[in-house]
């Protein structure tokens, strides 16, 4: 009988420490967390949401140009780009911004979205969550 109850408080005291011992690990991004992507001319990159639930970042794009077109196709689920949804399986949109100008994304969880540069030259977007 001791030893049964002996297990158990074992099994219980582990489980409760586990939880604990996780949050201390936690390596994912939090609120502020910052993101740099380079745009490359007439290069497609796919950008995607890691997370399971929505997520909204402010970019702040930075071009020689005055102002560049970058193509927006959703690969998978939605998202929307300056309150403007995109979704899959819709042709892809061209939206023009302007350098030093801020840009408002919001994806779905898990959501993947390729952006073109169809400017000249490479746009920096420097992203906060």
């Amino acid at each position: 009988m001791l030893r049964k109850i002996g297990y158990s408080l074992l099994c219980a005291g582990s489980l409760f420490c586990t939880n604990v011992l996780a949050m201390t690990y936690n390596l994912m991004p939090g609120p502020g967390a910052s993101f740099e992507y380079k745009l490359l001319a007439n290069s497609p990159i796919m950008v995607g949401n890691p997370y399971y639930h929505k997520m909204t970042a402010t970019c702040t794009i930075f071009s020689e140009d005055e102002s560049n077109d970058i193509v927006v196709e959703m690969v998978l689920k939605s998202s929307k780009v300056n309150n403007e949804t995109v979704n899959s399986g819709e042709p892809p949109r061209t939206f023009n911004i302007a350098s030093g100008s801020k840009l408002i994304l919001e994806a779905d969880g898990r959501a993947v979205v390729k952006l073109l540069n169809k400017g000249p030259s490479d746009i920096t977007a420097k992203c906060t969550i």
